[in-house]
């Protein structure tokens, strides 16, 4: 069943993948059951492998991952992803995903529509034989990211540079 207690996107896709693999390394495409996963399932992804980014293709695809301008996601290549956009955020480490054949954290800056968005990903690899990743299932929570101005100003330093500016005014004091 997939977790609906976390209140943390990738926490629960990562739960509910853990969950459908069992004893396996991967769970299979198959045994995952989309309708389950309720709202989420419009910010996951899931990519189709090929041996080329050409030939990874979109067959799964929420409509919030959508980037500005794109008629239709399912079907689409990866090679045509557009830059810095939240699919991207995803795309860019697919390759990584089936080399290591397990779950992988991303962060990162995007835009979404033209506005500057901060987004976290987690992107499962899917095993139909077993052994090979066919199928990557990837989910992308996100906000609106602070503008510089907007951000506050960190007036605390960490206790490793105020140790380090204590030891140098001892030293130079004594």
């Amino acid at each position: 069943m997939y977790p609906t207690n976390e209140r943390r996107l990738v926490v629960r896709l990562q739960e509910y993948w853990n969950t459908m693999r069992g004893e396996r390394a991967m769970p299979a495409l198959a045994s995952l059951r989309f309708r389950d996963f309720g709202p989420d399932i419009e910010q996951c992804v899931v990519v189709a492998i090929g041996d080329t980014p050409a030939e990874m293709t979109l067959i799964r695809a929420g409509e919030a991952l959508k980037p500005h301008g794109w008629p239709a996601m399912k079907g689409q290549s990866l090679a045509n992803c557009p830059p810095r956009t939240l699919l991207s955020l995803i795309v860019q480490h697919v390759g990584e995903t089936v080399r290591t054949r397990s779950p992988l954290h991303r962060g990162g800056h995007f835009t979404n529509g033209g506005a500057r968005m901060l987004g976290r990903a987690i992107l499962l690899p899917l095993s139909d034989d077993g052994v090979r990743v066919t199928h990557v299932l990837a989910g992308v929570n996100f906000k609106k990211a602070a503008r510089e101005a907007e951000r506050p100003r960190r007036t605390l330093r960490s206790p490793r540079l105020k140790r380090a500016k204590a030891r140098l005014e001892h030293a130079a004091g004594a």
